[in-house]
C-alpha cells in the first residue's frame, strides 16, 4: 500500500506542471511559449503588417485631403482676382488674399507630409506644383491685405502683374489620382494578404466567417483594427 501511494504521488508530480520547479518548470514554460508562437505567431505577424498598411493608408488619405484644399484655394484665388478686377469690391480682394494665404499654408502641410523618402519623393506632379509657386506671392498678398481700403484696382493690377499665380489645378488633380490609386491598392492588398483569399469586393472589409486557410485569431485582430480605424 505504501509503495502504491508513493508511486501515485510521484506520477502526479511528474504530470502536474504547477507542482514543478527548477529546470522542469523552465522547460515546460519554454515549450508552452514556443507552442503559442507557432500557433498564433503568423496571425500576429499578419496583424502588425496590416496595422502598418493602415497607417500608410491614413497618411495617403491626409495627403489627398490637403490636395483637395489646395484645389479649392486655387479656385478661390482666381475668383477673388477676377471678381475684384471686374467689380472693384473689397470683398473680392479679401477672397483673393485669403486664398493665397491658405494655399501657402496648405502647401507647407503637404510638404511636411512628404519627406525626402516619403510616398511623394521624386513625384513630377509635386515638383511641378512647387516650381510653379512664386516665392513673392505670399508677401504680395499680405501687403495687399495691409493696404486694405486704400487699395485701388490700378495698384492691385500692378501688384498682380508682378507675381505669378499658381496654375497647378491639373497637376494637383494628377497627384490626387495617383495617391488615390495607391491608397486603394494598399487597402486591397493588405486585406487580401491578411485574409488569404481572392479579392471579391467590399465584403473583405466586414468578414463574417474565417477565410479558408485563415484562423479565428486573425479574424478577431482584423475586426479590432478595422473597428478602430478612423
Amino acid at each position: 500500500m505504501i509503495q502504491e501511494k508513493f508511486f501515485k504521488r510521484w506520477k502526479v508530480l511528474r504530470v502536474a506542471p504547477w507542482l514543478w520547479s527548477g529546470r522542469g518548470l523552465a522547460f515546460f514554460l519554454a515549450a508552452l511559449t514556443l507552442l503559442i508562437i507557432v500557433s498564433y505567431g503568423g496571425a500576429l505577424l499578419s496583424f502588425f503588417s496590416f496595422l502598418d498598411n493602415e497607417n500608410e493608408i491614413r497618411l495617403l488619405s491626409r495627403k489627398i485631403h490637403v490636395i483637395d484644399h489646395l484645389v479649392a484655394d486655387t479656385r478661390q484665388i482666381r475668383l477673388g482676382r477676377n471678381g475684384y478686377l471686374d467689380s472693384g469690391q473689397k470683398a473680392y480682394l479679401a477672397t483673393y488674399t485669403t486664398g493665397i494665404e491658405n494655399f501657402s499654408s496648405d502647401l507647407d502641410v503637404l510638404q511636411k507630409l512628404s519627406p525626402d523618402k516619403g510616398l511623394l519623393s521624386g513625384s513630377p506632379e509635386l515638383s511641378e506644383i512647387l516650381s510653379g509657386v512664386d516665392p513673392s506671392l505670399l508677401a504680395t498678398a499680405r501687403s495687399l491685405r495691409q493696404r486694405g481700403l486704400m487699395e485701388t484696382r490700378v495698384h492691385f493690377l500692378k501688384a498682380d502683374r508682378s507675381v505669378t499665380l499658381p496654375s497647378t489645378t491639373l497637376s494637383l488633380k494628377k497627384l490626387r489620382t495617383s495617391l488615390k490609386g495607391m491608397e486603394t491598392n494598399r487597402a486591397v492588398a493588405a486585406r487580401r494578404r491578411l485574409m488569404r483569399i481572392p479579392v471579391q469586393g467590399c465584403h473583405l472589409f466586414r468578414p463574417k466567417l474565417p477565410p479558408p486557410g485563415g484562423s479565428f485569431p486573425t479574424l478577431i485582430l482584423i475586426k479590432l483594427a478595422t473597428f478602430s480605424r478612423v
